[in-house]
């Protein structure tokens, strides 16, 4: 009796292990195709910060988690554009948050 329950927490503890291995972080930057520099962007709770980001260029990358993130861009005459993304999958990889001249965000898998 007591093997069976020993092997079933090993088997637990080894399904949970290969489970969150698996999971690898993300790279991401940001990219200003805004009419103005951006002075800041908060990625959730501070998970990432982007700051001093001129027109038409791009910050070095940062790692981040899987999951659901609430974005604040600040522009340089403080005006505040907030967005919602969404990481998921298992594989990581490199991300770019956009910004255009009209304020449309896409988050671009590359």
């Amino acid at each position: 009796m007591n093997l069976k329950k020993i092997f079933f927490q090993i088997s637990a503890c080894t399904s949970i292990f290969l489970i969150t291995s698996c999971q690898k972080d993300f790279q991401l930057r940001f990219s200003n195709l805004y009419t103005e520099d951006i002075d800041s962007v908060l990625v959730g709770n501070k998970t990432a910060v982007f700051t001093s980001i001129a027109r038409q260029t791009k910050s070095s990358y940062q790692s981040i988690k899987v999951g659901s993130y609430n974005v604040v861009c600040v522009t340089k005459s403080k005006v505040r554009l907030p967005f919602n993304i969404n990481l998921s999958g298992r594989s990581g990889g490199n991300r770019t948050m956009q910004l255009d001249g009209v304020g449309s965000f896409v988050v671009i898998e590359e």
